[in-house]
């Protein structure tokens, strides 16, 4: 009876150190099309960088324009951000690796000016990042889903 429990934890042993890399092991730097999490249609393209260790994005170009605007402007962004061209706006900085994706960061919503925590992952195949933002816990907040486009 022993014998079959042990063997029983040796196998699922083996099989979680077979298992394929965690996507942390998958870098998001890169291109990438932004999904609304409401509508489900393409709003923007994010470019994700790193720098010495950090990773955060900008807003490369707006896909979705108002009507009534040539170029988008951050109205309602804090401070210096406000009255800037959304379009190479960064509006994500301090994310570092952690277990499961990276963390640490914040994400401002330039349609409200709020900052938000953020949390992103990467799939294995590294083509699709979930992007999460939300306030003190991550149960408070909302996914997008981003498709690599480089």
């Amino acid at each position: 009876m022993m014998k079959i429990r042990l063997s029983r934890v040796l196998l699922a042993a083996a099989a979680l150190a077979a298992a394929p890399t965690a996507p942390a092991d998958v870098s998001p730097v890169g291109r990438w099309k932004v999904m609304s999490d409401r509508t489900n249609r393409p709003v923007a393209i994010m470019q994700v960088f790193e720098r010495d260790g950090e990773y955060g994005g900008f807003i490369e170009r707006i896909l979705e324009q108002p009507e009534d605007a040539a170029v988008s402007i951050c109205e309602r962004c804090p401070g210096e951000l406000r009255g800037q061209p959304i379009e190479g706006l960064v509006i994500m900085h301090g994310l570092r690796r952690s277990a499961g994706g990276f963390s640490g960061g914040h994400i401002l919503d330039p349609d409200s000016g709020h900052y938000y925590r953020v949390r992103m992952s990467v799939d294995p195949e590294g083509q699709t990042l979930k992007v999460r933002g939300y306030l003190g816990i991550s149960l408070l907040g909302r996914t997008q889903t981003w498709y690599r486009l480089d």
